[in-house]
């Protein structure tokens, strides 16, 4: 086993316990762990060359807060007149507020209050997509290929984008454009993506083509190779003769 890996295998078994909360689950469904979001996000931030135990805190402080964005978006739209359904639709929110604290303290007690800013921009303007989603399809607004594949990526890779945008050497390191491309490559095509939209096959083919372009240029090997194997995973539901053109 690599030292990656067993890197890897650590912020998953922290993401795991941190999650772990026996009264919200046995009343819902617990939030699954986006371990391929994590692989994507470890990645990013080994690219920009920090400290081991700043990689550790950023992934395992943003899975959570996407595990909470994740349970949001579980809550029921519609009536409920039980008391059941009631209980469930207000756990669900307060789950998801539970989620988000715990990014919040994990940041703030090792002093990372940048990071916390940077997040939190980051879920602010994940939400303003969601919501600019939802009005366009209650307006009955036609969506273009390139504002629907825009707001699905705002969506998706809003909470990495935020963090690789704010990193050293940001402006040289091609990991923000490519880390936004994969996110939201497999979660559009794992039906993850926002529930009032369905992702045209067609709309992502222009991400996965950019992708394998980006690997290309991508040193040293070790990470070249990983963005191989991560860009297949992506690409197993799509034509890969087209993906492969890129």
């Amino acid at each position: 086993m690599t030292s990656m890996s067993k890197d890897l295998q650590k912020i998953l078994a922290e993401i795991a316990d941190q999650s772990r909360y026996s009264y919200m689950e046995k009343h819902i469904r617990r939030p699954e762990i986006p371990v391929f979001f994590v692989r994507v996000l470890y990645w990013m931030l080994r690219s920009h060359a920090l400290p081991g135990e700043r990689i550790h805190r950023y992934c395992v402080t943003a899975a959570l807060v996407k595990m909470g964005l994740d349970i949001h978006d579980q809550v029921s739209t519609k009536k409920e007149s039980g008391r059941a359904g009631m209980r469930s639709r207000q756990l669900t929110v307060l789950a998801g507020d539970y989620f988000s604290s715990l990014f919040y303290r994990g940041l703030a007690d090792t002093g990372e209050v940048d990071a916390i800013q940077w997040l939190s921009e980051g879920i602010c303007d994940i939400n303003k997509a969601k919501m600019d989603l939802y009005l366009m399809q209650q307006e009955g607004v036609p969506l273009s290929p390139s504002v629907g594949i825009q707001l699905i990526r705002r969506i998706h890779a809003g909470l990495v984008t935020a963090l690789c945008r704010r990193l050293p050497g940001a402006e040289e390191n091609s990991w923000e454009r490519l880390a936004g491309h994969l996110v939201t490559l497999y979660y559009a095509q794992r039906g993850d993506h926002h529930r009032w939209l369905t992702v045209p096959e067609g709309w992502l083919q222009p991400l996965a083509m950019e992708a394998v372009q980006i690997a290309k240029q991508m040193r040293p090997l070790d990470e070249c190779g990983e963005v191989n194997g991560l860009i297949m995973e992506t690409a197993a539901g799509m034509d890969e003769t087209l993906v492969r053109e890129g």
